[in-house]
């Protein structure tokens, strides 16, 4: 009994023990090595990438060029990457586990065939090959072109074998016709019948395909499942592919681009963006992000021709998936159209459809626009296409139960597309014309493509980047630097899509670099120049500021004790001299220039005699004639004419000319006519002269003799008061005008007053008076209620106020009434004013006018809206209408997230302005702070593009009676409208809401 309980007992441990073994298994190949699979690097003319399942962390690949088949001198290759990995097959109930290893090929030679194999415990895998693309612009574009092929919807399954070996016999009919000359092929999903099925995709890498082609494949919908056919998501296309790790966020590896000759491939994942099941981002986010990512890839890699690919359709044969059709032109036909995508490949619906070129799903009838294919499906999944076509640009449709795939061949002028079937027959065949022309290398500028590129050193890495001018490095297909005398220097690099720019190891400090350069271009042609390369510590920075006729400025940053010393040369002769010092400021160079073109030129010196900055500007001294201003005036008797704005440096000679005859002359500013020269006192013309032009302008002269008097006028609305004080031995004539019509003509003398009434709410006024016949003063008035005020810099600012910056909130004013100063024609009278408005109390804040007219306005808050200034004078009331547009808030010091600030002031309708890089973030959420502590309050005029500028005061948390609370508020554009202390918290708590 206790033997055949001890037979049982050993039984069922080698049950467990061999079962186990039975379900987990380690790969087993050739034995060790599985899933060896060939992908295009990112740019396939020089990389390539290999991605194999191994079992040991110790295996590597071997490459060598496909003329040396014994592998007699290949180049070892370990991978980039090896992770252990397990991988559950439910349909096999086996769980293999094994190290994943991905492998990017760089610098390949492009048109080349390489072959390899790798090498585990002694063991190597079988060989196997690919070769690499020609580059945009060699011979082979322009004649023979590269030829590929897509096909999708094989569904390889160990129950229906027959469906991968259609897929490879139509492979081989399709490679038949181009004689062996195929080396790409891009698959459109669904390669598999589950996505689960370990051996199924190592049956797809030991095709025909597999073997000898570089393989871009897009995922489907039945790669995404397991034997239940439940989307499980993306990690069994992952676990078997190495694409081009360039992707969107969220589905690298299924979505990339990789540049392929003339043609930028890119490859979109529907799946992802159909289910979020299994995946890294929700569907939305996948979809977002490729979208973004498209815009970019097609920007910043410019390319011939742009070909797409992916599984779902766009437009199919009949009625059937016209959901996922029209979901997929909802969300890419935009952005196709706008990027001029060349040709749109995808499979899923089992029936072949073509369109022509269309645009918006509307046939354009020219070479622009997208031809969109969905290709058949192989073996036995065979559908008949229902029902008609739902777009008229459908041009060709075969129903399913046909195997075939479509051939390409791409040259410089189109897209040749034939489709073979199993026996090798054509069933279609089309040419899709180029939309974009090829580079025409013939007119390429490759001397200012050489010229243009920059040799940055980097002190830290001791190495220096190659960098092409932006987009230049499409044209490039290699660079070689060789320094044949010290300090030495021999380089050699090629450019692609990968590689933009290129960075050269071991770089000597301190050196001066001058290697011969060759730059060589994708068609075959070279430029050679010598280049000086300077390897010396950064000196900082030196930029031009600006010139005027009497000197010139620089801004610097000097760093690193490289700069000792400055040249300034003029039209090629040094100038100045001068030492350099270290920071951030560099005193202006005083010039002597000539009239008209100068050269300016500033260098600058490291302590060796280096030239290491060099400066050229050209600055034409000339004056701007038209801006010129001439006065003329009697001064004690005498007639002058004075050039106000320009010095006697610039005046070549003044000339004065009385009925074309020249009665004086001279190169002083301020030039005196002889009296007996001029008959008529308002008929003088002058001329100035310039060395670089003339100019000629009418001056009539006022002769006042002694002074002929003054009028006091106050042009109110509607209504005219006057009061005049006239010498009493002369009579002058007045005219009188209202808005340029004459009103009345009179002759006066001595003192008097007039009115004019029942006149419009605003007009013009203007005075002429004349002597003896001759006009000697026009005086001009603004009727209405309003005055004229200046500020201390006599800047007109009509009907507004500009308070200058102070801390006591003070404004600093000049009252004028039209052109005169009043507290200069009335020194011995003071005036009142106030600020009024119907919300408001009246705030007296007038003083005495100052000898220099200033007046002090100590103002209390306003409110926006409007306001008057009101000026009084012997009982005459001027009002100026002040309105208020908005207030803003300017701060300096920044206060801590989260901490409240007040402001001492009771404003309305506040604008709020934080700066863009005051920014913090807290809680997941960007807060920007307000000042703490003294800042200026602004109001700010519209219509009249004036400012009144406050002090006002923050103090810490704590809202007294009057003040508004200002707290850390979330503004997306850096501005927030503040409507009062009893609506601010609920809007702040309802902003705060809608940002969490």
């Amino acid at each position: 009994m206790k033997r055949k309980i001890l037979i049982v007992f050993t039984f069922l441990l080698c049950f467990m023990f061999f079962g186990f073994l039975g379900n987990e298994r380690y790969v087993e190949g050739a034995t060790d090595m599985k899933l060896i699979n060939t992908t295009p690097g990112e740019d396939a003319s020089s990389s390539v990438n290999v991605v194999w399942h191994s079992k040991t962390i110790s295996s590597y690949l071997e490459l060598a060029n496909a003329t040396d088949t014994s592998f007699s001198n290949p180049v070892y290759k370990t991978p980039l990457k090896t992770e252990q990995r397990s991988f559950y097959d439910d349909r096999s109930k086996i769980t293999y586990t094994f190290y994943k290893n991905d492998l990017t090929i760089y610098d390949l030679n492009p048109s080349t065939s390489y072959i390899y194999r790798i090498k585990e415990n002694n063991l190597y895998s079988p060989v196997k090959s690919f070769k690499t693309a020609p580059r945009e612009g060699s011979n082979i574009l322009k004649t023979e072109g590269f030829n590929f092929v897509f096909l999708s919807d094989y569904h390889t399954w160990t129950n229906g074998p027959t469906r991968l070996q259609t897929a490879v016999d139509v492979y081989n009919k399709a490679k038949e016709k181009v004689n062996g000359n195929l080396n790409l092929t891009i698959h459109g999903g669904d390669m598999l019948a589950y996505g689960s099925s370990y051996d199924c995709w190592e049956n797809i890498s030991q095709s025909a395909f597999g073997m000898e082609t570089m393989m871009a494949m897009t995922p489907g919908n039945h790669d995404f499942y397991d034997s239940s056919a439940s989307t499980k998501g993306q990690q069994y296309f992952n676990t078997f592919l190495y694409n081009p790790q360039n992707g969107a966020d969220g589905v690298k590896n299924l979505n990339y681009y990789f540049k392929y000759g003339n043609v930028l491939f890119i490859s979109i994942d529907n799946e992802s963006t159909s289910s979020s099941t299994g995946n890294l981002v929700s569907k939305e986010v996948a979809l977002a992000n490729q979208q973004a990512w498209f815009r970019e890839v097609v920007e910043n890699n410019p390319s011939q021709y742009i070909i797409v690919y992916n599984h779902r359709p766009f437009y199919t044969g009949g009625t059937s998936n016209s959901g996922h059709a029209t979901k997929n032109r909802n969300n890419w036909l935009a952005l196709y159209d706008e990027y001029g995508v060349d040709l749109s490949l995808s499979g899923h619906d089992h029936a072949y459809a073509r369109t022509v070129k269309a645009k918006n799903s509307v046939a354009t009838g020219t070479n622009e626009g997208t031809v969109y294919i969905t290709g058949l499906q192989y073996g036995d999944r065979y559908k008949t296409v229902e029902g008609n076509p739902q777009f008229d640009i459908v041009t060709k449709v075969i129903d399913g139960n046909v195997s075939a795939m479509m051939l390409f061949n791409v040259n410089e002028e189109r897209i040749n597309l034939r489709y073979v079937d199993k026996s090798g027959n054509i069933i279609d065949e089309a040419d899709i014309l180029a939309q974009r022309d090829p580079i025409d290398y013939n007119v390429l500028d490759k001397d200012a493509i050489f010229d243009n590129i920059e040799y940055v050193y980097d002190n830290e890495t001791k190495t220096i980047t190659i960098k092409p001018n932006a987009l230049d490095f499409q044209y490039l297909e290699k660079i070689s630097l060789v320094a044949s005398r010290p300090p030495y220097l021999v380089y050699n690099g090629i450019f692609d899509t990968i590689n933009k720019t290129l960075t050269i190891p071991d770089i000597e400090q301190d050196k001066i670099y001058m290697p011969n350069v060759t730059l060589h271009f994708n068609d075959g042609s070279a430029v050679t120049k010598r280049v000086t390369i300077n390897t010396s510590l950064p000196y900082g920075e030196i930029s031009f500021n600006s010139v005027d006729n009497f000197s010139i400025s620089y801004d610097c940053n000097l760093i690193n004790n490289q700069i000792t010393k400055y040249e300034l040369y003029v039209n090629g002769e040094l100038k100045e001299e001068r030492d350099a010092t270290q920071g951030e400021k560099l005193e202006k160079f005083f010039l002597s220039l000539n009239y008209g073109e100068n050269q300016i030129e500033l260098k600058a010196f490291d302590a060796n005699g280096n030239e290491r900055f060099t400066d050229l500007i050209t600055h034409d001294m000339t004056l701007d004639i038209s801006a010129i201003e001439i006065k003329a005036e009697v001064i004690e008797g005498q007639k002058t004419v004075t050039i106000l704005n320009m010095t006697e440096a610039d005046l070549k000679s003044l000339s004065v000319y009385y009925d074309n005859q020249l009665v004086v002359t001279g190169s002083k500013l301020t030039l005196v006519i002889p009296d007996s020269s001029i008959e008529q006192p308002n008929a003088i013309k002058y001329e100035i002269e310039f060395p670089n032009g003339k100019k000629k302008i009418q001056v009539v002269f006022i002769d006042y003799g002694s002074d002929y008097g003054i009028f006091y006028v106050f042009p109110t609305a509607n209504r005219i008061s006057a009061e005049y004080n006239l010498a009493s031995d002369n009579e002058y004539t007045i005219i009188h005008y209202i808005d340029g019509e004459l009103i009345k003509e009179e002759k006066l003398s001595g003192k008097g007053s007039y009115e004019f009434n029942n006149l419009p709410e605003t007009y013009q006024y203007k005075i002429e008076v004349y002597e003896n016949g001759y006009l000697i003063d026009t005086l001009e008035f603004d009727g209405g209620n309003f005055a004229s005020i200046k500020t201390k810099e006599d800047q007109n600012i009509p009907q507004t106020i500009k308070i200058l910056e102070g801390h006591n909130r003070k404004l600093a004013l000049k009252l004028f009434y039209k052109d005169n100063l009043i507290s200069h024609l009335y020194p011995y009278h003071k005036f009142r004013a106030s600020v009024l408005d119907a919300t408001i109390a009246t705030v007296n804040v007038a003083i005495n006018i100052s000898s220099d007219g200033s007046m002090i306005f100590l103002f209390e808050p306003l409110r926006t809206g409007t306001t008057k200034l009101v000026v009084e004078y012997y009982g005459e009331v001027i009002e100026v209408d002040l309105r208020v547009d908005s207030y803003t808030l300017e701060y300096k010091d920044k206060v801590k997230v989260g901490e409240e600030a007040e402001v001492k002031t009771s404003i309305q309708d506040a604008v709020l302005k934080v700066d863009d890089s005051d920014v913090y973030e807290a809680n997941g959420l960007k807060y920007k702070g307000i000042a703490k502590g003294e800042t200026s309050l602004k109001v700010y005029s519209a219509e009249y593009g004036a400012t009144i500028e406050l002090d006002v005061e923050f103090t810490a948390k704590g809202c007294n009676s009057g003040t508004i609370v200002l707290p850390m508020i979330v503004l997306a554009l850096g501005v927030g409208f503040i409507r009062g202390n009893n609506h601010l918290r609920e809007d702040l708590e309802e902003e705060d809401k809608k940002k969490k």
